[in-house]
């Protein structure tokens, strides 16, 4: 999975959007074998279908830090004006309800994960193509948003807590050292 590097910040962003995508496949088949599906409909309220989201975005995402071999923090960005549009899910619930599961996955991860977690009004592959004077909006905004988070620090404690509360032990055994490796926790 790609990322942005911003070498003035040491920073690597992260497109949820691509994360979410990687895992969606796996999402849908779990889905379908444990009979999630019903009558073409998914049911994001059931916390079977939350665990099974958030179980494979979670493991994409970590799995996507891990393999980056770049160095620097890691923020996982989210276009606050991105599109799902093509996406499996959407087959099997109406764009309200799938929006507002996304919208929970993203605010499981920023609550419960040691990884920041920036929203911004632009398309991740455009970050790539600003001019000087959007460059330095987006730039003020991630470095407002950076120094904002790093003094609220999630810990592993409560990472182990929010797997744990999901079952979801396998990926804290999975990942714990990796991540801690990866200097995912802000410090």
């Amino acid at each position: 999975m790609r990322s942005i590097v911003i070498e003035s910040q040491n920073l690597k962003l992260f497109n949820f959007q691509e994360v979410y995508r990687s895992s969606e496949l796996c999402i849908v088949n779990n889905l379908s074998q444990l009979d999630l599906i019903r009558d073409n409909r998914v049911d994001f309220t059931k916390q079977d279908t939350k665990k099974i989201i958030l179980h494979y975005v979670i493991e994409k995402l970590c799995e996507s830090i891990i393999n980056c071999t770049r160095s620097g923090k890691s923020i996982i960005y989210v276009p606050i004006t991105s599109c799902y549009s093509g996406s499996e899910l959407l087959e099997y619930s109406d764009i309200e309800a799938f929006t507002k599961m996304l919208k929970y996955v993203v605010r499981s991860i920023r609550i419960n994960i040691p990884i920041q977690v920036f929203e911004y009004n632009l398309d991740y592959d455009k970050i790539l193509q600003l001019r000087n004077g959007e460059q330095v909006d987006f730039s003020v905004a991630l470095t407002n948003f950076f120094n904002k988070k790093q003094r609220q620090e999630v810990s592993l404690q409560k990472l182990k807590k929010f797997l744990s509360k999901l079952e979801l032990s396998s990926l804290q055994k999975t990942f714990e050292s990796e991540m801690k490796s990866k200097h995912l926790l802000f410090k």
